[in-house]
């Protein structure tokens, strides 16, 4: 729904195939094979279009949120033996509340020949928008090959059990036996951020902890001591809150050697870091800075990085740039973006180099006046220092001002 309260959809659909020499399809049909959408040309040359051992399949993203059967992703294939004499149009189709959609009429007003085809995935855009994300690729890094490492929040399989408040945690930690319990509990529960907590540039902890038992740490620590009376003696207050969900934790999937301990998870350490956080669906990057110690629920991500540049990415990833060039390679959900894993990690971003460390420099420091300003008021306007770290973004990518407008339209 928009500013006007009036209910808009989207649909991206890749619809109609169209011959370029003399002998056009008769017809052409979209119809659903195996949960997927797939071609049918009925034409005297169709076993000519159409590789025989394979169906001519059009995978489409829904933005609506209906699931219509479509495979996840956005990106389209289809194969023919003769691909230079036929070429794709696309559109995305829009709804207005509840209207019909003329799909003829607004793939004519509105489509788009895909013309940079190949066998992974398809751009559907202009030829200057083309031209720019081939640049943005150019000069920029995906971000999987800097020195990082991204992950999933922290999954407990049972949040009523392993995620408590801070009244429940006080009570757990008075009713230790001696000091030296209460140490090694209140070493084990952790702050944790759920998705809703994440902001771009800020966080707001709702005041809940996470237990954090890892898979195998009763066999570690116990020698040849019973597991359950091992934990039971050196976690007596915590386990008395644990027990109460017992039949509950055996039963579920995430879980580690015992019932009581988390999933075998080989990055819990990571939680220990500085970290760029971000929540899995949003209406824009919100991405923010963590630091150590501080967890995250699986409804967010997270991001580690071996050099001392954790600043310069959080701004890169809020940036209009990577929201750009995330709108041509990610999942429109309709009320956000889907910021998943697989796609971040795919962004091209401009790596620091002796010519450009100055620009990285001068990011970093209005990161810290942005971070600053949201932690003694988040609600600090802070809009102008990041259309200054835009334009700074801008530069790194040698962007004209025609390209900043395809950017910013």
């Amino acid at each position: 729904m928009d500013a006007s309260g009036i209910r808009r959809e989207t649909t991206t659909v890749f619809y109609e195939i169209q011959s370029q020499n003399t002998h056009r399809p008769r017809s052409r049909h979209l119809r659903k094979c195996n949960g997927r959408y797939e071609y049918t040309v009925d034409t005297e040359i169709s076993s000519s279009i159409c590789n025989p051992c394979s169906n001519p399949t059009v995978h489409r993203r829904v933005q609506d949120g209906q699931d219509a059967g479509l495979q996840d992703g956005h990106s389209a294939r289809l194969q023919w033996e003769t691909a230079s004499n036929f070429f794709l149009r696309a559109v995305t189709l829009q709804r207005t509340n509840d209207d019909a959609i003329n799909v003829a009429q607004q793939l004519a007003e509105r489509g788009i020949t895909l013309t940079s085809l190949t066998k992974d995935a398809w751009f559907i855009g202009s030829s200057a928008e083309q031209r720019l994300k081939e640049k943005i690729e150019r000069i920029g890094k995906p971000l999987k090959d800097w020195d990082v490492n991204i992950y999933y929040g922290i999954k407990t399989g049972l949040n009523e059990a392993f995620i408590i408040s801070t009244e429940k945690r006080n009570e757990i930690l008075a009713n230790c036996k001696d000091e030296a319990e209460r140490q090694r509990t209140e070493a084990i529960i952790k702050p944790v951020l759920r998705g809703r907590d994440i902001k771009r540039y800020y966080y707001e902890w709702a005041g809940l902890w996470v237990i954090v038992i890892p898979a195998g740490w009763t066999n570690t620590n116990r020698g040849k001591e019973d597991a359950e009376r091992y934990i039971l003696k050196k976690f007596s207050s915590l386990m008395k809150h644990l027990k109460t969900y017992e039949d509950k934790a055996k039963k579920r999937d995430d879980q580690g050697d015992y019932w009581w301990e988390l999933r075998h998870c080989a990055y819990y350490p990571e939680f220990e870091k500085e970290k760029v956080v971000w929540k899995a669906l949003s209406l824009e990057p919100s991405f923010t800075i963590v630091p150590p110690g501080i967890f995250n629920n699986d409804k967010a991500n997270l991001l580690t990085s071996a050099n001392n540049d954790i600043k310069y990415l959080c701004a890169l990833m809020n940036s209009k740039m990577f929201q750009f060039y995330f709108s041509l390679i990610g999942i429109d959900m309709g009320e956000g973006f889907e910021y998943k894993i697989q796609f971040v990690e795919n962004i091209p971003l401009p790596p620091i180099t002796p010519t450009n460390k100055h620009i990285a420099k001068h990011i970093e420091s209005l990161v810290d006046k942005i971070l600053t300003a949201k932690k003694q008021d988040k609600t600090t306007d802070t809009s102008s220092l990041e259309r200054e770290i835009d334009h700074l973004v801008y530069k790194l990518y040698d962007l004209s001002e025609h390209e900043i407008r395809i950017i910013e339209k």
